[in-house]
């Protein structure tokens, strides 16, 4: 990662964990990001943003804790300043690009793609909170406590929102699935 020079570089022994961090945390910092409803055409700079940030930050790191929470925590702040300054909409169905295997039979390639485009269309109709803890716990494995501390909200708040969010987003596919 070559960084913006008006930035102020980490400190030297941990420049090779940042470079660490960087290489395997972004890719999922874009699927993070894209998951949140980031047009595609912005989905690589806002995580080059994030990760940006985080190296800004780098010195405030908690080594205790692991990255990939710390940084999703910035991608929800950045992805909510980038959408409200920009006023993009959310993903269309038509600007979804998915990449299947080789190996995969046409048959099983496209029914994943049907249920990824079902559940993008569920996301996106639910309300940010709620879809920033549903991608975050269960796309991104991260915990309850680790969602509360990133979010900088209670734990009780986080349980709330994904059983809501859970309960929406069933019934959203059912009702998705009905009406096709």
């Amino acid at each position: 990662m070559r960084p913006d020079m008006r930035c102020e570089p980490a400190r030297p022994s941990h420049q090779a964990l940042f470079e660490e961090i960087y290489r395997r945390e972004l890719g999922a910092v874009r699927n993070f990001v894209r998951r949140l409803g980031t047009s595609s055409l912005y989905a690589d700079d806002l995580a080059h943003d994030v990760i940006l940030t985080a190296y800004e930050r780098f010195d405030r790191f908690d080594w205790a804790r692991p990255a990939r929470p710390w940084l999703l925590g910035i991608a929800v702040r950045r992805h909510w300043t980038f959408a409200q300054r920009a006023e993009i909409r959310r993903v269309s169905r038509q600007d979804l690009s998915w990449v299947e295997d080789e190996a995969t039979p046409p048959d099983e390639a496209l029914a994943r793609h049907e249920e990824r485009a079902l559940l993008r269309r569920a996301l996106d109709a639910l309300e940010f909170d709620r879809r920033v803890i549903f991608v975050m716990h269960e796309m991104e494995e991260c915990t309850a406590p680790e969602i509360a501390e990133v979010l900088s909200i209670p734990v009780n708040t986080v349980y709330s929102r994904l059983g809501r969010a859970r309960a929406e987003v069933g019934r959203l596919i059912r009702a998705l699935c009905n009406t096709n």
